[in-house]
């Protein structure tokens, strides 16, 4: 952790956990030990955290890659995401930068016209969708991948195993290819 919001995990990239919550706390979350812990010693993302990561990406010349995650980064309104995507694309423009989220699952709904514009003039170059089953792959799920589709060239799913959840290989390729029908690539 270089602050308390970004971790510099891969060679080329960051993570930077936007919030602490999200729409659902899978055992499987990059947050998951803090949201066992009532008494965690996380600082909560902020301003001065965020400021502090930007300034870290700026100095680090390695950094090609942002992976903003969280909790989920689409439970800040469009606006707070628009000045977060705003200040990180400043910092250099071939920048790649890209999102994942568990909202499609949970609520479709929270993909609007605003975050699309926001996706667009920020040219954010990948969508990693958070699934585990085939259930989860509603119309209101469809439609908001397409939306998602009309503004980020690369949609992908992130999944794991889950014990009698999705771990037989008859689950697993219904969303695996229910999901690259629909242009998604599994992952």
């Amino acid at each position: 952790m270089k602050t308390p919001i970004c971790q510099h995990k891969y060679d080329n990239r960051v993570i930077l956990r936007m919030v602490n919550a999200c729409n659902s706390y899978c055992q499987f979350c990059f947050e998951a030990l803090r949201t066992l812990k009532v008494d965690s010693g996380k600082s909560n993302a902020g301003r001065s955290s965020f400021q502090q990561s930007l300034e870290y990406i700026k100095n680090t010349p390695s950094v090609e890659e942002v992976i903003l995650s969280g909790g989920d980064p689409l439970m800040l309104t469009d606006n707070k995401l628009d000045e977060s995507l705003a200040a990180i694309r400043e910092i250099r423009d071939d920048l790649l930068i890209r999102i994942h989220s568990r909202a499609l699952t949970f609520n479709p709904y929270r993909i609007t016209d605003a975050l699309i514009e926001t996706l667009k003039k920020y040219r954010i170059n990948a969508f990693g969708v958070h699934v585990c089953h085939p259930f989860e792959l509603s119309e209101e799920f469809q439609t908001a991948v397409r939306r998602i589709q009309s503004a980020v060239p690369i949609v992908f799913s992130n999944m794991p195993f889950l014990r009698g959840i999705n771990d037989n290989e008859e689950t697993l390729h219904k969303l695996f290819i229910d999901l690259y029908r629909m242009g998604v690539k599994p992952w």
